[in-house]
Parts: C-alpha cells; structure tokens; sequence
C-alpha cells in the first residue's frame, strides 16, 4: 500500500451516485494491489460529492468534476502520479 513515495500506479475511478458502493468496490480493489505502491483516485461527475462523501480512507484521492466520464478521467489524470 502506498501514498507517499514512488507509485507504480494511478487508478482513476470516475463515478457519480455510487454511494452505495464505493467502500465495498475500494476494499474489494486494495485487496488486490497489495503487491504494488499504489493510489486511487475516485473522481465524482455530482457537484454535491455525494460519492466522495462515502470514501472513508484517507489514502483515497477524491475529486468532483463536472460530470462525464472522460471529464472525470482527465480530471483524475491530471492529479495521478503513478508510473502508469
């Protein structure tokens, strides 16, 4: 696990109204990534943040952009710094 330091990968998680889900599918995904110095970066399309309100874990990057996926991916993109 990795915030700090050299990350071998940026993971950009456009979302909007996933409330419900996002815990869940950001536990499930760093289960995954033990291997790795990693970051993930969820960017919410809702100007309200509703999904990034959810995200508990600090080491999670979150951001509102204006909705649309690739909006959200360019956002998100723009604040990686991952090796990939």
């Amino acid at each position: 696990m990795s915030i700090a330091g050299n990350i071998d990968i940026s993971i950009i998680i456009p979302v909007i109204r996933e409330e419900k889900y996002i815990e869940n599918a950001l536990e499930q995904l760093k289960a995954r990534l033990s291997r790795c110095r990693w970051e993930i970066i969820v960017v919410d399309g809702d100007e309200q943040g509703g999904t990034i309100a959810a995200v508990t874990d600090p080491l999670i990057k979150s951001l509102v952009s204006p909705a649309g996926r690739s909006l959200q991916m360019n956002t998100g993109a723009a604040a990686a710094s991952g090796k990939i």
